[in-house]
Parts: C-alpha cells; sequence; structure tokens
C-alpha cells in the first residue's frame, strides 16, 4: 500500500493525546480519498478542541470489497468493524498495527460532499 519511513520523533505523539485519529479506506468505493476510495473519516473536524494537524493514520479494509457501504462518521465506522464488515489497521495493513503520524495541517476546511454514483 504505502512506504513508510519511521519518525522516532513522533511517536510519542499519539500516546500524549497530541494527535487526531483520521481512517482512511485500503479498499472499496473507488473515490477521491488517499488510496483512491472513499474519503477519509476523521476523528475531529479543523476548528473543534479535539482537532490536531498531527494525525495518528488508520486503515480500513473491507473483508468483502463486493459489500462496501459509503460511511460518513466515526460512529458508522465503529458498528462496520464491531459487525465484521472491515477491519481498522492502525497505520497501514503493510505495517503491522504501527501506527504512524502525518503531519497534515489544514489552512482551509472544503466540504466533503462525496456521493457514490
Amino acid at each position: 500500500m504505502m512506504s513508510i519511513v519511521g519518525s522516532p520523533g513522533t511517536e510519542g505523539l499519539i500516546d500524549a493525546g497530541a494527535t487526531s485519529k483520521i481512517t482512511v479506506f485500503g479498499n472499496g468505493i473507488p473515490g477521491p480519498g488517499a488510496m483512491g476510495f472513499q474519503p477519509a473519516i476523521f476523528g475531529a473536524k479543523a476548528g473543534e478542541p479535539a482537532w490536531s494537524p498531527m494525525w495518528d493514520h488508520w486503515t480500513a479494509v473491507w473483508n468483502d470489497e463486493a459489500a462496501a457501504t459509503l460511511l460518513t462518521s466515526q460512529a458508522e465506522l465503529d458498528a462496520a468493524e464491531a459487525d465484521g464488515r472491515l477491519t481498522l489497521h492502525h497505520g497501514t495493513p503493510d505495517t503491522g498495527g504501527m501506527g504512524f503520524v502525518v503531519n497534515c495541517p489544514s489552512p482551509i476546511v472544503a466540504p466533503n460532499d462525496f456521493e457514490v454514483t
């Protein structure tokens, strides 16, 4: 999926609570997301107290890609994982559960009006 270079200096940010969770999709519905699928789901939006430009990266992978549905919230993502429809990987599937931090300041907040066509 991705080639990730370690950054020991940022590893402690997750434990310190200085990151905001982002979940990208590694398969499923094609779209404008980082890995070519539906848009990411964020734990907090820019401007909210819990938001951080330092993102704790997770990847959602549908267990049955043909059954993928559009998810738009953390609650929907959590329900899909609880139902066994998808698997969440801290980092990416190929990082073996080792998470990583993405530094991604957002100068603007763009609308997310993605629709499945």
